[in-house]
């Protein structure tokens, strides 16, 4: 397994946090050993030697992009905000993160007044302290192919972790993760998120934002009625 010197720090408030004995935290150069599939369905972490793993599924393939030598999982994705404009992300994977969407300072600076409901500042953030920042909505998140909706995001002022601003804009959490089977393949630069057998994936409706949706009620209003 992993040999060399490992960082510690106090699991105190995670454990509190999460309501168990948190012992340490698998992080990603252990993981990138192998691949990892994290099976949210079955309960299950498997890992397998390269050299074992080939796939022919039907999952949705992400390729992993560049993260300027931090070894976190960085993946493109699209935002759609509530009043339907899209947006080009660089995700980081963070299947510890009990959030849908965490968007880094950069996004609250460029949409101010994102967000109404403030970050209890007491905030469990492993290691770097509290965070700061506010809950907003948007429409939805598309990953490859899928829009997923992510109604409830969190905005931060203050980033956790400088780490994570370098390299990515937000990060993904488990209210999304959990929807699939999550495959880690380092070796091959690529997530591969295959849909749970025992439920779908929350897929967004398409977009509409509120001056098309008045505009449709106009042109609706307008026609004749047969009585006419």
């Amino acid at each position: 397994m992993a040999k060399g010197s490992f960082p510690a720090f106090d699991l105190s408030s995670l454990s509190v946090f999460l309501g168990q004995p948190i012992a340490g935290i698998l992080g990603v150069p252990l993981l990138s050993k192998y691949v990892s599939i994290i099976d949210y369905q079955g309960g299950l972490l498997t890992w397998l030697k390269p050299t074992k793993f080939s796939y022919a599924g039907r999952g949705q393939m992400l390729p992993l992009q560049d993260s300027g030598g931090t070894g976190l999982l960085i993946i493109p994705g699209i935002i759609t905000l509530s009043n339907c404009a899209e947006q080009t992300m660089k995700f980081s994977l963070d299947s510890g993160s009990n959030t849908a969407v965490t968007f880094n300072h950069r996004f609250s600076e460029n949409h101010p007044g994102f967000g109404s409901e403030e970050v209890d500042p007491r905030g469990v953030a492993v290691g770097v302290g509290s965070m700061e920042g506010a809950w907003g909505n948007i429409h939805s998140v598309r990953l490859g192919d899928l829009p997923l909706t992510a109604p409830h995001v969190l905005a931060l002022r203050k980033d956790a972790t400088e780490m994570l601003d370098k390299v990515a804009d937000a990060s993904i959490g488990t209210p999304i993760l959990i929807q699939f089977r999550v495959i880690v393949d380092r070796q091959h630069n690529r997530i591969i998120l295959e849909p749970r057998t025992d439920r779908s994936p929350a897929l967004a409706t398409p977009c509409i934002s509120a001056n098309e949706g008045a505009n449709h009620g106009q042109r609706v209003s307008s026609e004749p009625t047969p009585n006419d």
